[in-house]
């Protein structure tokens, strides 16, 4: 069971409780739903969701950064990322990248 954090019986929707931090599960939903408010939805797979626990996301051990597929193989380099805080959900990154290029996330912090 997944503390402060609970679905209910449609489509098994997360309800998000921000008073005791974020677990993965509810980073998911607030990635996804940072998404979904994006002018990219149309361009990147939802159901792709993954929480990055490759050695440049590790550094910053503060943060859930989540990674979205995209549609189309003509942009197979590209993904869309979603940066948010541990202890409150507060999205501070919502953007494609070209993970390719990233030697660490500096950069999404310097805005």
């Amino acid at each position: 069971m997944f503390s402060g954090c609970s679905t209910t019986g449609s489509k098994n929707a997360v309800v998000i409780d921000r008073s005791n931090g974020i677990n993965i599960e509810e980073a998911t939903e607030i990635a996804t739903q940072a998404l979904n408010k994006s002018s990219k939805l149309s361009e990147y797979k939802v159901k792709t969701a993954k929480v990055l626990k490759t050695l440049p996301a590790k550094d910053y051990s503060d943060y859930w950064f989540v990674s979205f597929d995209p549609k189309s193989f003509d942009q197979s380099f590209w993904r869309y990322l979603v940066v948010m805080k541990k202890d409150t959900g507060e999205v501070v990154h919502s953007e494609p990248y070209v993970p390719l290029e990233i030697i660490d996330y500096d950069w999404v912090f310097e805005k």
